[in-house]
């Protein structure tokens, strides 16, 4: 299990009454991914055979001790998805959405990488936690960064958007490490919220536009094409700190 703290504010006093806020220490219980390629939405897809809730956290480790590709079976929401050490590349499959709350994407300890081309929905702010020598692939479907939603990026891994797919919500994206790779081939693009690059790359390789219509900041790390070919921006730009613009493999920028 893993925990999160929840804060709950108590009316007390009656009718003259006053707030007091208690933290309470709720246990959020993994869901172990089993050695089979039954769809997720299925009890025997998991260790135990119950299948994970919103509430839960789906956990890929050793158990699973090969390359795995699994289908959904049907729309799929968990406190957020885990991967450990399992035995391979893990692929998720198209043709649902997997909604994932603030637990987000945990692989700061992989030791493979993942794939998801189900639509994917961040419900709440979450991070995503990529381990160096490690990527996320996010590809297929719709992404959709829901409203009022901050999505962090952090480690030193890569997570890359690629393939065909549609990037919508106002949810904000912030880079506060790692690599941000953008290589989509097609797709619409109704994102409006904002991009923010604190810290780690933004690579550009591909002129279908990441950001929609939402700001983009940048505040530090590095930013370019990393074909090295000249990639335009044309979302407003706010500079807030010191970021490096086109440089070494990441070619030009403007």
């Amino acid at each position: 299990t893993e925990s999160r703290v929840l804060t709950v504010e108590a009316l007390t006093g009656g009718l003259s009454s006053s707030r007091s806020l208690a933290n309470i220490t709720v246990a959020i219980t993994l869901f172990t991914k089993q050695e089979n390629a039954d769809a997720l939405n299925l009890g025997t897809s998991w260790v135990g055979n119950t299948v994970p809730g919103a509430d839960n956290v789906a956990l890929w480790n050793r158990t699973v001790t090969a390359a795995q590709t699994v289908a959904p079976g049907a729309d799929r929401a968990w406190h957020g998805l885990r991967l450990a050490d399992p035995g391979g590349l893990v692929t998720i499959t198209g043709g649902n959405t997997l909604t994932l709350g603030s637990g987000g994407i945990n692989m700061e300890a992989a030791t493979q990488d993942l794939t998801i081309e189900a639509g994917l929905v961040t419900s709440a702010s979450q991070t995503w936690k990529i381990a160096g020598g490690r990527t996320f692939l996010r590809t297929g479907g719709t992404t959709t960064f829901n409203a009022g939603t901050t999505t962090t990026l952090s480690g030193p891994g890569t997570v890359e958007f690629t393939g065909n797919q549609t990037m919508a919500g106002t949810g904000a994206l912030v880079i506060n490490g790692g690599t941000l790779v953008h290589s989509l081939q097609a797709g619409t693009m109704n994102r409006s919220g904002a991009t923010t690059l604190n810290a780690g790359t933004l690579n550009i390789q591909s002129s279908v536009n990441l950001f929609g219509y939402g700001p983009l900041n940048l505040n530090g790390g590095s930013i370019g094409s990393g074909n090295a070919t000249a990639c335009t921006v044309i979302n407003d730009l706010t500079l807030g700190g010191n970021p490096v613009i086109g440089i070494g493999a990441l070619g030009t920028g403007t």
